[in-house]
């Protein structure tokens, strides 16, 4: 009996060959190693992750929204979780430094210009003032 078989079956079935390693993990990969390949991958990193950083979104309130990837800088809300714009203010309130928030943090002088409203794990909501840079529409 001659068994006849969908070319294109077979190769929809087959699994597919090893994906190309992202640069995060290209990253983790070489993060012993301290040689130049090392240096090059995160000068990539960097200017992707400034890429994401700069592009732009609109926001208007009643929008739901989320963090662009690998951009939060913020305990809540969690990555993937979502939360409605409350206000885009057109002056940003400025994260000002203080005694916890000096030159040296990664919150110093951020413009908060997105208020979003978030639930808790009650269910409670509460808003909160982020740099609208950081997320996207969902």
């Amino acid at each position: 009996m001659k068994t006849v078989t969908n070319n294109a079956l077979v190769k929809a079935t087959q699994t597919p060959e090893k994906a190309m390693p992202t640069l995060d993990q290209e990253m983790r990969a070489l993060s012993k190693d301290y040689g130049e390949k090392r240096f090059v991958l995160k000068e990539a990193l960097l200017k992707e992750r400034l890429s994401t950083f700069l592009q732009p979104n609109e926001f208007v309130p009643g929008q739901i929204v989320v963090w662009k990837d690998d951009m939060r800088n913020r305990r809540n809300p969690e990555y993937g979780q979502p939360a409605i714009v409350v206000e885009v203010l057109e002056e940003p309130l400025m994260d000002y430094p203080d005694e916890r928030n000096s030159a040296g943090t990664i919150f110093f002088n951020e413009p908060l210009d997105l208020g979003i409203g978030i639930l808790d794990n009650d269910g409670d909501w509460y808003v909160l003032y982020v740099d609208s840079r950081r997320f996207r529409p969902k």
